[in-house]
């Protein structure tokens, strides 16, 4: 668990979570399903139990980390590094949070704290954020977060129409200090 404040926590995604998950995931599915076509297989507890089998094994070697973002306990998204590889330092994050949070500065704490976790507990140095080009909001999170944009990608993302050109931004351990 990852306190960030007096009203956020991050936790790890867990079976006992399945039902407000999935829920959760449903509610929003037009939301977010444009973005991230990957959470329809979560959207039921049997998927969400096939999808937590699957990556077991990478949770475990701390080269995949899922996380709830939870407002005063309510799960109200998701947040994670995934592609861990602590040879190179290096990390991607991905997150997503339901409508009704939007706006409230939430994932903006949890992105920081994420990586302050990263860079301090987990012995990172780099962390990869690929957004779609068109998602200016997920864009303009990663910017107020501190991350850099790099380039263009084509064709990098999957989307609910075909995959669809990436931002690259990349945050460095180093460009993260003093950020709060």
């Amino acid at each position: 668990m990852i306190h960030v404040d007096d009203e956020i926590a991050l936790a790890p995604l867990a079976l006992a979570d399945a039902r407000a998950y999935t829920d959760l995931v449903m509610h929003e599915s037009e939301h977010l399903l444009r973005w991230l076509p990957h959470l329809d297989e979560r959207a039921t507890p049997e998927g969400l139990h096939a999808y937590l089998d699957r990556v077991e094994e990478r949770v475990r070697r701390g080269e995949w980390i899922d996380l709830t973002v939870q407002i005063h306990g309510t799960i109200a998204g998701a947040i994670g590094l995934y592609d861990v590889d602590r040879e190179r330092g290096r990390a991607d994050v991905g997150y997503w949070l339901a409508r009704k949070y939007v706006g409230r500065g939430i994932m903006t704490r949890a992105l920081r704290a994420l990586c302050a976790h990263a860079f301090a507990e987990r012995g990172l140095s780099r962390i990869r954020l690929y957004s779609a080009v068109d998602n200016e909001a997920s864009r303009a999170l990663a910017e107020r977060v501190g991350f850099r944009f790099v380039r263009i990608l084509p064709r990098r993302l999957p989307s609910a129409h075909g995959a669809v050109d990436a931002a690259l931004y990349v945050l460095r351990r180093d460009d993260a200090v003093g950020q709060s």
